[in-house]
């Protein structure tokens, strides 16, 4: 175990997209990886050097704990035996500035594992020097998602569907929440419409735009913010989410009443312009 005089671990826990911290570029910062027992599956990781010195960075592999909120999570040390599934082909490696590597990770899991999920953290440690000499360790963090084996339970439950206000000027924010009660990692998706008293869908809005994924045993609470420049009156919200690819599809709405200022303001020009041409005819 690596010992670390000054130590920044960073990582986007539900995002799949680059990450610029510290003068290091790691990408990508989320992987979801599926794998039988007895098979290899192998995923690409690049890292680039943007600093103006060289560097030389570490790897290992640490599991990670989520936490009921988005940031909420903790680092622990892997078993014997489930450290022995995880390896790269580079144990250690230097950049120069602005250059990039991109090097292979395996994840090969022993024909004797149960069949689970877990997350672990492909851990990239840069080692550089400060101007006092003294030897600075930063860590960046991709996290993989991982089920290994088939048969792990799949369920969740729908716990209801809100919004902050019934009456708005402008915008709301509605409010799911799903309840994980299975053993794999839930990811909801979907969407939140919003359907005037016409019947006619007027805007549409993703339900989990910034990926969050939900930890067996866990629920989460997804805002959605719905607006219209133009609504009002009485709207419907209604949300369609499902919790994993071909998984349940969960219904819900609720009723919003729009005043928009827009569109209120646009209906008493147009009075304010029929009266005068009422007024002015009536003269003539």
């Amino acid at each position: 175990m690596w010992v670390i005089t000054r130590v920044f671990f960073t990582a986007l826990v539900f995002l799949g997209v680059a990450n610029i911290t510290r003068a290091t570029l790691l990408y990508p910062n989320v992987l979801d990886v599926a794998v039988k027992q007895g098979d290899v599956g192998q995923f690409d990781i690049v890292v680039q050097n943007e600093s103006a010195e060289s560097k030389t960075y570490l790897i290992d592999f640490i599991g990670v704990e989520l936490g009921d909120e988005q940031t909420d999570y903790s680092f622990y040390e892997l078993s014997v035996d489930e450290a022995s599934w995880f390896s790269s082909e580079l144990e250690s490696f230097d950049l120069v500035s602005g250059e990039v590597r991109e090097f292979v990770i395996s994840i090969a899991p022993s024909e004797t594992a149960k069949s689970q999920s877990m997350v672990v953290g492909a851990r990239i440690v840069e080692s550089a020097s400060d101007s006092s000499g003294i030897a600075v360790q930063s860590g960046f963090i991709t996290l993989l998602f991982v089920s290994i084996g088939d048969g792990i339970l799949e369920d969740s439950q729908w716990l209801g569907f809100d919004a902050e206000s019934t009456i708005s000027f402008s915008e709301v924010d509605t409010y799911y929440t799903v309840r994980n009660s299975g053993d794999r990692f839930v990811q909801p998706s979907g969407s939140v419409s919003l359907v005037s008293w016409m019947g006619g869908v007027v805007n549409i809005f993703d339900a989990n735009p910034e990926f969050k994924r939900i930890a067996e045993g866990q629920e989460r609470t997804f805002a959605v913010s719905v607006s219209d420049p133009w609504a009002l009156g009485p709207y419907q919200v209604k949300v369609d989410v499902q919790p994993w690819a071909d998984g349940e599809v969960y219904s819900d709405s609720l009723v919003v009443w729009f005043f928009s200022l827009r569109a209120m303001g646009l209906i008493a020009f147009v009075l304010i312009t029929l009266a005068f041409i009422w007024r002015y005819a009536k003269r003539s």
